[in-house]
């Protein structure tokens, strides 16, 4: 590998398919955002149901990711902005905030 720039798929953040290998099975349902409007403070909370389909117990990361598609300069094709590990057991579901 003689190319390291990472905006040529080098690395996650500019990832243009899907992960080779997921661990678990869970099932994302009832996405929405807490108003539709940007408040003064600058948030905005995206809320999410999270049930494990899967055969067994286990953890997942919820992850928040934003695009930047109107952006003058090259940015990566997704950015983190928050993130909330939690433990579900088989069928359970919780929601998930995040700001």
């Amino acid at each position: 590998m003689m190319d390291y720039d990472l905006r040529h798929g080098r690395s996650h953040m500019y990832l243009k398919g899907e992960p080779l290998y997921p661990f678990a099975t869970f099932q994302y349902a009832s996405a929405k955002v807490s108003t539709s409007q940007l408040p003064a403070n600058g948030q905005i909370v995206v809320i999410v149901d999270i049930t494990n389909s899967g055969t067994r117990a286990g953890d997942e990361v919820v992850q928040l990711y934003v695009k930047h598609s109107d952006a003058k300069v090259a940015w990566p094709s997704e950015e983190l902005k928050g993130f909330q590990r939690v433990s579900l057991q088989l069928g359970e579901t919780t929601t998930v905030q995040l700001p």
